[in-house]
This record gives structure tokens, C-alpha cells and sequence, in this order.
């Protein structure tokens, strides 16, 4: 892809942008909701006995990225009364949105230097090809 080095970065950055302008009130659920789906995900990886150790790793950077983004939401001018954080915005105007950005480029290149390898994520898939493939009974 042309520019990968340029817009993969910026269309992180950008989605975190989105997620802050939702604001707390909306950023909190959706932390409710990734951690209802890791709960789903360890129960489908205890049915299947699937190698989940080798699958963690390269994700754990949603942690941080989930609870700097709600942290700077709570603080942050997209912040109301009715959230129960704060009734203030404590960041600036601007400075926030420019925390959002530096935030999410030392998070984006973080989750790039933890990521699977292309030969290893093919190898991954090929342990779970069977689940992968719909059953003629199912098509």
C-alpha cells in the first residue's frame, strides 16, 4: 500500500479521535463491552483448547490504549456533568486533542513492535483452518 508508513498511523490516530469525541459517557461502555467479548473469547478458548498464549501477546496493547483513552476522556472537554467523572474540562482546548494524538502514535507503534509476524499469524490460521471452514451441512 502507498503511504502505509504515513496513513496507518493517522487512521489510528484518527479512531482514537473518534472514540475521545464520543466521550466518556460512550468510551466507558465500550470498555464494558471489550471486556464482556475477552471474557467470550477465554470461554471459546477453553471449549477448543486453542494455544491462546500465543494469540495474548500481540493484543495486550488494547489495555493501555482503552484505559488512556478513558482516563483522558474523563478529563477531557467531551467530559459532561451527567458522566460522574468530572463537571470541568481539565485539559485545554487543543491540548487535548494533541495528548489524543501523541498518545495513540506511541501506542500504534508499540502495538507494531508486539505484533505477530506474517508467518506466524499463517501458521495460526492453519491450526484453526477446521474451525475456519464452513461444514457442508452449514451451507
Amino acid at each position: 500500500m502507498p503511504l502505509s508508513g504515513v496513513l496507518t498511523p493517522a487512521a489510528f490516530c484518527f479512531a482514537s479521535l473518534l472514540l475521545y469525541w464520543g466521550g466518556f459517557q460512550t468510551l466507558w461502555k465500550i470498555d464494558l463491552a471489550l471486556i464482556l467479548g475477552v471474557i467470550l473469547f477465554a470461554i471459546g478458548v477453553a471449549v477448543v483448547k486453542t494455544d491462546w498464549r500465543h494469540m495474548i501477546r500481540p493484543a495486550l496493547w488494547i489495555v493501555p490504549w482503552l484505559a488512556g483513552m478513558t482516563l483522558i476522556a474523563a478529563f477531557g472537554r467531551y467530559t459532561s456533568e451527567s458522566n460522574g467523572v468530572s463537571s470541568n474540562t481539565h485539559i485545554g482546548n487543543w491540548w487535548d486533542l494533541l495528548i489524543i494524538i501523541g498518545f495513540s502514535l506511541v501506542i500504534f507503534y508499540y502495538a507494531v513492535s508486539v505484533a505477530s509476524s506474517t508467518e506466524r499469524v499463517k501458521e495460526l490460521v492453519e491450526v484453526d483452518h477446521d474451525q475456519l471452514v464452513l461444514e457442508p451441512e452449514l451451507v
